[in-house]
Protein backbone atom coordinates (compact mmCIF):
# COMPACT_ATOMS: atom_id res chain seq x y z
CA UNK A 1 0.00 0.00 0.00
CA UNK A 2 2.74 2.28 0.73
CA UNK A 3 4.66 1.47 -2.70
CA UNK A 4 1.62 2.41 -4.40
CA UNK A 5 0.41 4.88 -2.34
CA UNK A 6 -3.18 3.09 -1.84
CA UNK A 7 -5.85 4.35 0.39
CA UNK A 8 -8.70 2.74 1.74
CA UNK A 9 -6.68 -0.66 1.89
CA UNK A 10 -8.33 -1.60 5.46
CA UNK A 11 -11.41 -2.34 4.04
CA UNK A 12 -10.37 -4.92 1.63
CA UNK A 13 -7.96 -6.56 3.84
CA UNK A 14 -11.10 -6.86 6.38
CA UNK A 15 -13.49 -8.71 3.44
CA UNK A 16 -10.60 -10.68 2.50
CA UNK A 17 -7.44 -10.40 3.82
CA UNK A 18 -5.67 -12.54 1.23
CA UNK A 19 -6.39 -9.79 -1.56
CA UNK A 20 -4.95 -6.32 -2.14
CA UNK A 21 -6.22 -4.77 -4.80
CA UNK A 22 -4.37 -1.58 -6.35
CA UNK A 23 -5.56 1.03 -8.80
CA UNK A 24 -2.95 2.14 -11.43
CA UNK A 25 -2.26 5.69 -11.26
CA UNK A 26 -0.35 8.30 -13.04
CA UNK A 27 2.90 7.14 -11.29
CA UNK A 28 2.71 3.80 -12.06
CA UNK A 29 5.32 2.24 -13.81
CA UNK A 30 6.89 -0.71 -14.47
CA UNK A 31 9.64 -0.32 -12.10
CA UNK A 32 7.24 0.39 -9.15
CA UNK A 33 6.00 -2.98 -10.36
CA UNK A 34 8.62 -4.79 -9.76
CA UNK A 35 9.45 -3.58 -6.75
CA UNK A 36 6.23 -4.89 -5.57
CA UNK A 37 6.49 -8.01 -6.84
CA UNK A 38 9.82 -8.53 -5.12
CA UNK A 39 8.11 -8.29 -2.20
CA UNK A 40 7.60 -12.19 -0.43
CA UNK A 41 3.99 -11.98 0.36
CA UNK A 42 2.79 -10.72 -3.28
CA UNK A 43 1.82 -13.82 -5.51
CA UNK A 44 0.94 -12.21 -8.41
CA UNK A 45 0.57 -9.25 -10.54
CA UNK A 46 -1.54 -8.15 -13.08
CA UNK A 47 0.62 -5.92 -15.23
CA UNK A 48 -2.31 -5.70 -18.25
CA UNK A 49 -3.30 -2.35 -17.65
CA UNK A 50 0.53 -0.85 -18.08
CA UNK A 51 0.66 -3.13 -21.01
CA UNK A 52 -2.43 -1.84 -22.61
CA UNK A 53 -1.23 1.94 -21.78
CA UNK A 54 2.17 1.09 -23.51
CA UNK A 55 0.33 -0.17 -26.45
CA UNK A 56 -1.67 2.58 -26.87
CA UNK A 57 1.07 5.17 -26.84
CA UNK A 58 2.59 2.71 -29.50
CA UNK A 59 -0.31 2.81 -31.15
CA UNK A 60 -1.14 6.91 -31.10
CA UNK A 61 2.87 7.40 -32.07
CA UNK A 62 2.44 4.90 -35.15
CA UNK A 63 -0.23 6.79 -36.10
CA UNK A 64 0.95 10.18 -36.16
CA UNK A 65 4.12 8.65 -37.83
CA UNK A 66 1.99 7.44 -40.49
CA UNK A 67 0.07 10.74 -41.28
CA UNK A 68 3.30 12.20 -41.88
CA UNK A 69 4.53 9.27 -43.93
CA UNK A 70 1.79 9.50 -45.92
CA UNK A 71 1.70 13.20 -46.59
CA UNK A 72 5.76 12.91 -47.50
CA UNK A 73 4.68 9.97 -50.02
CA UNK A 74 1.83 12.41 -51.39
CA UNK A 75 4.60 15.02 -51.88
CA UNK A 76 6.94 12.56 -53.43
CA UNK A 77 4.15 11.21 -55.31
CA UNK A 78 3.30 14.64 -57.01
CA UNK A 79 6.78 15.29 -57.53
CA UNK A 80 7.32 12.30 -59.77
CA UNK A 81 4.40 12.73 -61.58
CA UNK A 82 5.02 16.07 -62.49
CA UNK A 83 9.08 15.48 -63.56
CA UNK A 84 7.70 12.04 -65.56
CA UNK A 85 5.61 14.60 -67.33
CA UNK A 86 7.51 17.11 -68.04
CA UNK A 87 9.85 15.17 -69.46
CA UNK A 88 7.50 13.43 -71.65
CA UNK A 89 6.89 17.19 -73.10
CA UNK A 90 10.68 17.69 -73.14
CA UNK A 91 11.27 14.28 -75.27
CA UNK A 92 7.73 15.85 -77.44
CA UNK A 93 8.71 19.50 -77.62
CA UNK A 94 9.15 18.77 -81.97
CA UNK A 95 5.45 17.38 -81.89
CA UNK A 96 3.89 20.08 -79.38
CA UNK A 97 5.62 23.08 -81.65
CA UNK A 98 4.11 21.01 -84.81
CA UNK A 99 0.73 20.98 -83.22
CA UNK A 100 0.57 24.36 -82.29
CA UNK A 101 2.08 25.71 -85.64
CA UNK A 102 -1.25 23.87 -87.36
CA UNK A 103 -3.48 25.68 -84.87
CA UNK A 104 -4.14 22.88 -82.21
CA UNK A 105 -5.97 24.31 -79.49
CA UNK A 106 -3.76 24.58 -75.91
CA UNK A 107 -6.43 22.66 -74.21
CA UNK A 108 -6.02 19.57 -76.51
CA UNK A 109 -2.49 19.35 -75.27
CA UNK A 110 -3.20 20.30 -72.16
CA UNK A 111 -5.97 17.51 -72.21
CA UNK A 112 -3.58 14.95 -73.67
CA UNK A 113 -0.57 15.40 -70.71
CA UNK A 114 -2.79 15.72 -68.21
CA UNK A 115 -4.79 12.37 -69.04
CA UNK A 116 -1.51 10.55 -69.05
CA UNK A 117 -0.77 12.52 -65.61
CA UNK A 118 -3.85 11.19 -64.29
CA UNK A 119 -3.40 7.60 -66.06
CA UNK A 120 -0.03 7.65 -64.12
CA UNK A 121 -1.35 8.62 -61.08
CA UNK A 122 -4.34 6.07 -60.93
CA UNK A 123 -1.53 3.22 -61.57
CA UNK A 124 0.52 3.89 -59.37
CA UNK A 125 -2.06 4.14 -56.72
CA UNK A 126 -3.43 0.89 -57.80
CA UNK A 127 -0.01 -0.96 -57.11
CA UNK A 128 0.24 0.90 -53.84
CA UNK A 129 -3.29 -0.81 -52.97
CA UNK A 130 -2.18 -3.77 -53.63
CA UNK A 131 0.44 -4.08 -52.04
CA UNK A 132 -1.18 -2.75 -49.02
CA UNK A 133 -3.76 -5.46 -49.61
CA UNK A 134 -0.98 -8.09 -49.61
CA UNK A 135 0.81 -6.53 -46.76
CA UNK A 136 -2.54 -6.16 -45.01
CA UNK A 137 -3.09 -9.98 -45.47
CA UNK A 138 0.18 -10.82 -43.94
CA UNK A 139 -0.19 -8.66 -40.99
CA UNK A 140 -3.53 -10.29 -40.20
CA UNK A 141 -1.88 -14.03 -40.25
CA UNK A 142 1.20 -12.96 -38.10
CA UNK A 143 -1.25 -11.07 -35.42
CA UNK A 144 -3.94 -14.19 -35.95
CA UNK A 145 -0.56 -16.46 -34.72
CA UNK A 146 -0.81 -13.78 -31.48
CA UNK A 147 -4.17 -14.30 -30.64
CA UNK A 148 -5.08 -10.72 -32.30
CA UNK A 149 -8.35 -9.46 -33.54
CA UNK A 150 -8.80 -10.15 -37.05
CA UNK A 151 -7.49 -7.17 -39.95
CA UNK A 152 -9.92 -6.70 -42.42
CA UNK A 153 -8.95 -5.21 -45.93
CA UNK A 154 -10.08 -1.63 -47.15
CA UNK A 155 -13.42 -1.41 -48.22
CA UNK A 156 -14.33 -0.77 -52.05
CA UNK A 157 -15.06 2.97 -51.17
CA UNK A 158 -11.70 3.21 -49.39
CA UNK A 159 -9.99 1.85 -52.88
CA UNK A 160 -11.99 4.32 -54.89
CA UNK A 161 -10.75 6.84 -52.96
CA UNK A 162 -7.07 5.88 -52.76
CA UNK A 163 -7.63 5.48 -56.81
CA UNK A 164 -9.03 9.07 -57.01
CA UNK A 165 -6.27 10.67 -54.81
CA UNK A 166 -3.75 9.17 -57.12
CA UNK A 167 -5.47 10.07 -60.07
CA UNK A 168 -5.81 13.52 -58.77
CA UNK A 169 -2.15 14.06 -57.99
CA UNK A 170 -1.26 12.74 -61.50
CA UNK A 171 -3.80 15.56 -62.76
CA UNK A 172 -2.43 18.32 -60.40
CA UNK A 173 1.68 17.39 -61.36
CA UNK A 174 0.83 17.40 -65.14
CA UNK A 175 -1.21 20.40 -65.13
CA UNK A 176 2.11 22.39 -63.26
CA UNK A 177 4.57 20.47 -64.94
CA UNK A 178 2.46 21.60 -68.55
CA UNK A 179 1.76 25.21 -67.45
CA UNK A 180 6.14 25.51 -66.77
CA UNK A 181 6.43 23.91 -69.94
CA UNK A 182 4.22 25.98 -72.62
CA UNK A 183 5.20 29.08 -70.67
CA UNK A 184 8.64 28.81 -71.45
CA UNK A 185 8.05 28.40 -74.58
CA UNK A 186 5.76 31.40 -75.01
CA UNK A 187 8.49 33.63 -73.47
CA UNK A 188 9.99 36.13 -76.17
Amino acid sequence: AEILGLSNAERLQDFAPWIIEARKTAETNDAVLDKLAANPHVLFIDRGVVLAEKLKRLSESLRTGGIALSILLLMAAFLVVSNTVGLALNARRDEIEIMDLVGTPLGWIYTAYIAEGVILGVVGAGIAVILLGFATDIAAEVLRGFGAPALTGFPTSGVQALLAIGGSIGAFGSAISIRRFLHRDQKP
